[in-house]
């Protein structure tokens, strides 16, 4: 079971929470997960520290097929919201790999700062609630390319999950190959970043 930094296992957002439980239990103990840290001011929803590849940040969003109204422009969905001001719905735009990006852009300078190395980094998106069938429907290929994008199949098996993790791990090749490598010390001093007590 991968092992997991923080105090928040569980929270109160589905998504998150049920994303994290698959992290534990596809991944044996020397990989390491934490959610929601601040980074350069901004907060990732999860990452994995995987042992001689690097850092993976995943943006997680827990929408249903219903919430996504449309994709405008390749780069915006749309999705339903609720204004809690007006107690109104209404209409509002993300997108998921852009959110994920600049988090990666964040990890890089702090892990750059905090050891002077630059290990393998790179985004990932998740849609626990979405069938394939539902992430075609709707669209989002143009904002969110499938081979960095979970969705819930790929989160029924272990081997369905590490076949989607190889395949962005497979695209991310020649990046790998100008890192620094993710070994036992690096990994460890990254570990010290987030939690100075955590023993990687």
């Amino acid at each position: 079971m991968a092992k997991f930094i923080g105090s928040h296992l569980k929270t109160d957002n589905w998504g998150e929470d049920f994303f994290v439980k698959k992290l534990m239990e596809y991944f044996d103990d020397s990989y390491v997960i934490c959610r929601n840290r601040p980074v350069f001011g901004a907060q990732f929803d999860v990452c994995l520290l995987a042992p001689n590849i690097g850092i993976i940040i995943f943006e997680v969003k827990a929408w249903k097929r219903d919430t996504i109204l449309r994709v405008e422009n390749g780069d915006r969905i749309v999705i339903k919201s609720f204004n809690e001001e007006t107690q109104k719905e209404e209409e509002s735009f993300e997108n998921p790999t852009d959110q994920a990006r600049g988090y990666v852009y964040k990890m890089r300078q702090k892990v750059r700062t905090k050891t002077g190395k630059n290990p393998l980094i790179y985004e990932m998106v998740c849609f626990p609630n979405l069938t394939k069938r539902e992430y075609d429907d709707a669209g989002i290929e143009p904002a969110c390319e499938s081979e960095i994008t979970i969705v819930k199949e790929d989160l029924a098996s272990k081997a369905d999950f590490y076949a989607k993790m190889n395949l962005a791990m497979k695209n991310r090749k020649r990046q790998r190959a100008h890192s620094s490598d993710f070994d036992e010390d690096l990994m460890f001093r990254t570990c010290q970043i987030f939690e100075p007590n955590f023993k990687c």
